[in-house]
Order: C-alpha cells, then sequence, then structure tokens
C-alpha cells in the first residue's frame, strides 16, 4: 500500500502560490510541487489575508483557510511549508 501524504502551505504569496499555475511546464512554488507529486495532496492553504487564501485555494483546488488553528484541526496535514518572509516563521 502506497501512503499518500496530506500538505498545506502556509503563506500564499509569491513561493506558495503566485510564481506559476497548473498549465505551466515549470514548478516555481510548493502549491505547484505538490500538485505534482504522485504521493502528495495539496489539502489547504492558509494566508492572514483571507481573500489571497480563497484565490490560491481555487486556483490549486484545495481549501482556503484563515489562520493555523483551523488549518491544523481541519486537516491535521502530514506536510506543512512555511512560505511567509523569513522574518514571519516564528510567528
Amino acid at each position: 500500500m502506497t501512503t499518500i501524504y496530506t500538505a498545506a502551505i502556509i503563506g500564499c504569496g509569491r513561493i506558495g502560490s503566485d510564481f506559476d499555475d497548473i498549465e505551466s511546464d515549470s514548478v516555481f512554488t510548493h502549491s505547484k510541487a505538490y500538485t505534482l507529486h504522485p504521493r502528495v495532496t495539496l489539502a489547504g492553504l492558509m494566508d492572514i489575508d483571507v481573500n489571497k487564501a480563497r484565490m490560491a485555494a481555487r486556483k490549486w483546488k484545495c481549501k482556503a483557510f484563515h489562520n493555523i488553528d483551523d488549518l491544523l484541526c481541519g486537516l491535521q496535514p502530514d506536510i506543512i511549508s512555511i512560505c511567509v518572509p523569513d522574518e514571519f516563521h516564528y510567528e
């Protein structure tokens, strides 16, 4: 049996979502990488800007979250990418 991992991304900006899209041949974002990986399901994206999270979730066909607690409780992801500027990683 092959394990399928659930991934979530915190931060829907450039490296998290914006640098590429589903149709592109290149991989520039965590969203694209997870979408292409056969053993990973991109389940959700979170951003403090809820509209940005919603737009990215529509683009990558997953759920949008406005806060980390909802993301963690709602998805219980196996993998989390922190895609926010370095100075905000701890927060």
